[in-house]
Parts: C-alpha cells; structure tokens; sequence
C-alpha cells in the first residue's frame, strides 16, 4: 500500500534510499491525471509520490520477471540436459 511506505521502508521491506534530483516531465492523458490524482488522495500522498512509487513498482516487478525468468530457462536446461541423458543411456543398453 502506497501509504505504508515512509523515508525509504515499506512495511518490513528494505529500499533504495537516493538523493531525490532528479525530474521529469511527463504528458498523459486528462483522464490518467484525474485518475492517479483522485488515487493519491485517497492514499493520502501527494501526486508525485503516488507517481513515484507506482514507477518504482513497475521496476521491480520488471526486475523480478528477468530473475524469474533466469532461473527457469536455467532449470529447463538442466531438465532438458537430464532427460538427454536418461534417454541416452536408454539407447546405449
């Protein structure tokens, strides 16, 4: 929940503390704005901090893919490397 995170920590979960210096302008739509605006206010955070860490979000569920990812096509490769073998011991008999 966005109102959780305070200074940096989520509810129990280590983040990335940064120098805040960098800015960005961004165009979308009328209907997006009043969206994520009415959404921050009910969270009680400002419009870029809801922003913010909804961005943040989206990284690391990108991050998390591209190791979800790494592991599974190194698990299938070694899957695939046992079953190789199975069935070339299979065929050497």
């Amino acid at each position: 929940m966005v109102s959780e995170a305070v200074g940096g920590r989520e509810e129990g979960h280590n983040t990335r503390r940064c120098t805040m210096s960098n800015a960005m302008s961004l165009r979308v739509p009328e209907y997006l704005y009043d969206q994520a605006k009415a959404l921050a206010a009910q969270e009680g955070v400002s419009l870029n901090q809801y922003v913010m860490l909804a961005l943040a979000e989206k990284v690391a569920r990108e991050e998390a893919l591209g190791h979800l990812k790494a592991r599974l096509f190194q698990y299938l490769d070694e899957w695939l490397a046992a079953q190789q073998q199975a069935y070339t011991s299979l065929y050497r008999r």
